[in-house]
């Protein structure tokens, strides 16, 4: 049920001073993987300070983010890029987290850059995050998910929209993913499985398959495809990911691993994520990972990968995003 603008709770504004700009961990075995940083945890944590971000440029707590018909948004991530040596990290290490930049990009869209460092600064991931406010044209039904905007921008942030050559690569990346990131293959995938999200362990308070989980559909991908604990060395260099929407809760999904021809020491791949009954996209990612012996050649079929070579991709797709504006 809507309500007016007139029955809008009274919004609490957010102290700056509770969104550090920078925080300090020591890293301890909840923030690791098998190797190096948890590309889990390090989402979560970046995140919750975007998302601290936007509560602080708009006065007011995510609960109480409306739009004009009093319909509850959610800023919802739709475009990602983590690179840097995951694998650098270690138990005991000190790190910051620092959010280096950040702002509205339009009335519905905020960007964040964040990263990732030990305290001698040789080691960095950098993590970009966009997120767009979306609302449900139907209750409990994410294929009705919708962009919108908050009723209500402080005055000091109206009209003060940000351009930045980082928001535009993200972007570009987006449209790029969303055509299924360039020409190539013939659409079909080299290896494919059926997951079955948990609404307890992967959707969020919101009913929303959470961003964070996805990398982990991927790197299940290529554990179920190999099976070889040999081939466990490679490492993630760069990842993006491209957002169309979220599943409903009990749906199951598609998971498609397309490779990609790769340079020497690289194993690089696509994975398409969608809904395994009606095929709706709901992901596309794009991975690089750092093959640690370059002696070491893993094939997809015959497919060697770890030569030389441009990089190719799968087919377009007519898919359109839910969070397109």
């Amino acid at each position: 049920m809507q309500i007016e603008d007139a029955q809008m709770p009274r919004c609490s504004a957010v102290d700056e001073s509770t969104v550090a700009r920078i925080s300090s961990i020591r890293l301890g075995l909840p923030h690791l993987g098998l190797h190096g940083l948890s590309e889990n945890w390090v989402l979560r944590e970046c995140g919750d300070k975007h998302w601290s971000a936007i509560a602080t440029a708009l006065e007011r707590p995510p609960e109480s983010t409306f739009d004009r018909n009093g319909n509850r948004l959610y800023a919802s991530i739709f475009g990602l890029t983590i690179r840097g040596p995951i694998q650098n990290f270690g138990e005991g290490d000190e790190v910051e987290i620092s959010l280096n930049d950040s702002g509205f990009v339009s009335a519905s869209r905020y960007y964040s850059s964040q990263i990732v460092k030990n305290q001698t600064g040789t080691n960095a991931v950098r993590v970009d995050l966009l997120s767009v406010f979306v609302r449900r044209k139907k209750c409990g039904d994410n294929q009705s998910l919708f962009p919108s905007c908050p009723s209500q921008f402080p005055q000091s942030r109206k009209n003060t929209y940000r351009a930045n050559s980082d928001v535009g690569d993200i972007d570009l990346s987006l449209r790029t993913a969303q055509n299924g990131f360039a020409d190539g293959n013939n659409g079909s995938a080299h290896f494919e499985y059926v997951y079955s999200p948990s609404p307890i362990a992967d959707f969020n308070a919101a009913a929303l398959f959470y961003f964070a989980e996805y990398p982990s559909l991927i790197d299940r991908a290529e554990w179920l495809l190999y099976r070889d604990l040999s081939l466990l060395r490679p490492k993630t260099l760069e990842r993006q990911i491209a957002y169309f929407g979220s599943p409903n809760l009990g749906d199951d999904l598609r998971v498609e691993l397309f490779p990609v021809q790769s340079p020497p020491g690289e194993l690089r791949h696509i994975v398409r994520v969608s809904e395994a009954s009606s095929h709706r996209l709901l992901a596309r990612a794009y991975t690089t990972k750092l093959i640690v012996d370059q002696a070491e050649k893993l094939s997809f079929g015959g497919t060697e990968l770890g030569g030389s070579g441009l990089v190719t991709a799968i087919s377009p797709t007519d898919a359109k995003s839910q969070f397109a504006e």
